[in-house]
């Protein structure tokens, strides 16, 4: 049986800084039992950052197309596990407002981190386009340093990094860079209307987006630059990575190799017709 005096001290090696800002993907019983369950996880990582600000994510994965012309109801539950949902109702918790991609965060900095959505300047996405917008609460906390003085962490509570719904920035920027590189404006229009968003097409069309598929072996690249490292705790791991390390090293992976990790139908029907185009 896991203790939370124990946890604490295993997460004592991160050497995160207590005024940080710690965004947790979480399992529940991955790790084996812990004493006190999922109140234990949440108060081990808010312990963590006790002067800074502990972020969980708040996401709807089901009916998204409905929700996101309804708009938002607040108290909608979180539907990506139970410590999400137990954060999200626990005094002090706020949370913002995107349809699809809302954080839940309390402590230092988390009015700011939510405040976003509701002002921001649009951003193309397959989800809709403010959940990784400029102002967005996932965009603010890869700011952080420059926003508040301070890193941004991310950890892998019992699951690996391909859950990091971080990635769906680095694929909003990818979009980005890539029509950014069309230079001829005539062609960077018709080749960013020929990206997909998913709740304009019917359920039996490929979806034409750069999704982001994070690999296990990823891990191990970050852990060697060291923005990332992984403990072993009960009966799996808990991986912590640097986010504004982590998102760079994504980016730079794409810059160098389009191909990457990046969607096969993407590249195939969008990037090798698109890159003649390309400066």
């Amino acid at each position: 049986m896991l203790t939370k005096e124990y946890l604490i001290e295993r997460l004592k090696e991160f050497e995160i800084e207590k005024d940080a800002i710690l965004m947790t993907h979480s399992s529940l019983k991955a790790l084996g039992p812990i004493d006190g369950g999922a109140e234990t996880v949440i108060s081990v990582v808010e312990e963590t950052v006790k002067d800074g600000t502990l972020v969980f994510p708040a996401l709807l994965t089901t009916d998204w197309e409905p929700v996101i012309k309804a708009g938002w109801h607040l108290d909608r539950p979180s539907e990506v596990g139970y410590i999400s949902e137990l954060f999200r109702t626990q005094e002090g918790s706020i949370r913002s407002m995107n349809p699809t991609h809302s954080v839940s965060a309390r402590g230092r900095n988390a009015l700011d981190i939510i405040s976003g959505d509701e002002k921001a300047k649009p951003r193309f996405s397959w989800f809709d386009n403010y959940g990784f917008s400029w102002e967005s609460a996932w965009q603010r906390m890869y700011e952080s340093r420059e926003r508040y003085g301070v890193k941004c962490y991310v950890m892998f509570w019992g699951v690996n990094m391909k859950c990091m719904t971080f990635k769906h920035l680095v694929e909003a920027w990818t979009v980005e860079y890539l029509l950014g590189r069309i230079k001829d404006k005539e062609k960077r229009a018709e080749f960013k209307a020929k990206i997909t968003q998913a709740y304009y097409k019917a359920p039996d069309e490929p979806i034409l987006f750069p999704f982001y598929k994070p690999s296990i072996e990823f891990t191990d690249v970050l852990c060697e630059m060291g923005a990332a490292k992984k403990i072993a705790v009960g009966e799996g791991e808990i991986i912590c990575a640097d986010v504004y390390e982590t998102l760079n090293a994504m980016m730079d992976s794409i810059k160098q190799d389009p191909y990457w990790n990046l969607s096969p139908n993407f590249m195939k029907r969008w990037y090798e017709e698109a890159v003649q185009y390309m400066e």
